[in-house]
């Protein structure tokens, strides 16, 4: 049977000190500039709009560069290039102005950043470019630097790739039969197995009365996978300095309630409930959120230390955490927790 998997739709993404905000199909980026991540004047980290051709309808981060999809179907990618992760020659080490993504042979559907490696879901396949060294971008490119090209997944009859989320150095691929694809570094189990080497593509294991994995989110060493009953379990730790069996573990403490979205930062799990909640799971256990419940969240992006969320009535545009490189988008901000949410002013509303 076809699972209905989450789309690929982010207007907001979050990277290890940058951020994006989508608004009216325009991209806003503030913070860390210095090698090209906010596609735009590197010296002022204040948000300030990204001009392309026509609207922009999805965003992603990595480490030092960013990815995103328009209206008409074509990606774009700025910042950090060492890696070729910006799917521009090699010899192009820092991207400062948005440059269009060639040689994908359909229109773009989603993208998604791992720290150093870019992926983008088109067709029904997933293709990538970047650092493939742990065999993120698959067991037959597993080189420092790739170049763009389709990432080899073990698809069965009728099956397709529909969305795909990054971890630092891994990758999980969701498919239209509800199965979840995982290559790359998995030292950690972030692939749902224990794997002291890189990993050809596997297929993670359902859960007793899982039918199908329908979201997913990713960390530097964690895997979040949400089933179709709106059931959560994770791979890996949150804590790059711990070591975890591989296991696939269910987790309990969104009590009752369905989550309806998740998003994976650096070190922290976000998950959003059909009640409103907003939990976070990190190295200091579960904590919920209370303080966005007024907000009444829609979506959130969580990167290096710093998230994004979405909410209020006008879907206005919020932000919390590390601000020392202007990535809350506010100025004078350095370091404010989730009690201090406050909102950004971008573009008018609409």
């Amino acid at each position: 049977r076809q699972a209905s998997v989450q789309s690929g739709r982010r207007v907001l993404a979050a990277g290890m000190r940058h951020s994006v905000a989508v608004r009216r199909g325009v991209p806003w980026t503030f913070g860390d500039g210095r090698r090209g991540q906010l596609g735009r004047d590197a010296q002022d980290p204040a948000p300030l709009p990204v001009r392309l051709h026509t609207r922009v309808r999805s965003v992603a981060c990595g480490v030092e560069h960013t990815l995103c999809v328009c209206d008409d179907g074509t990606s774009w990618a700025w910042g950090r290039n060492g890696n070729g992760q910006c799917a521009q020659p090699a010899g192009e080490d820092d991207v400062a102005s948005p440059a269009q993504v060639q040689g994908i042979p359909s229109r773009v559907d989603s993208v998604a950043c791992g720290a150093d490696h870019s992926v983008f879901c088109a067709g029904g396949a997933v293709w990538g470019c970047g650092r493939g060294l742990e065999g993120q971008l698959g067991g037959d490119r597993m080189l420092l630097e790739c170049s763009l090209g389709q990432i080899a997944l073990p698809l069965v009859s009728n099956e397709t790739a529909s969305q795909a989320v990054c971890g630092a150095d891994h990758t999980i691929v969701l498919t239209t039969l509800g199965g979840a694809l995982a290559v790359g570094e998995g030292s950690r189990g972030q692939l749902g197995v224990k794997a002291s080497r890189p990993q050809v593509a596997i297929r993670v294991p359902f859960r007793p009365g899982v039918a199908a994995w329908v979201k997913a989110a990713c960390g530097a060493t964690y895997t979040v996978l949400v089933s179709d009953l709106g059931s959560s379990y994770i791979a890996g730790t949150v804590d790059p300095t711990k070591d975890c069996d591989g296991s696939l573990r269910h987790i309990p403490a969104t009590g009752s309630s369905t989550v309806v979205d998740v998003h994976g930062g650096f070190k922290t799990a976000f998950f959003l409930t059909r009640s409103g909640w907003v939990w976070a799971l990190n190295s200091k256990g579960w904590q919920q959120q209370s303080d966005l419940r007024s907000i009444h969240v829609s979506a959130i992006s969580a990167g290096g230390a710093h998230a994004l969320v979405l909410g209020g009535p006008c879907r206005d545009v919020w932000s919390f955490g590390d601000g020392t490189d202007g990535q809350l988008g506010r100025p004078g901000a350095t370091e404010e927790p989730a009690a201090v949410v406050k909102r950004l002013q971008l573009a008018p509303r609409g």
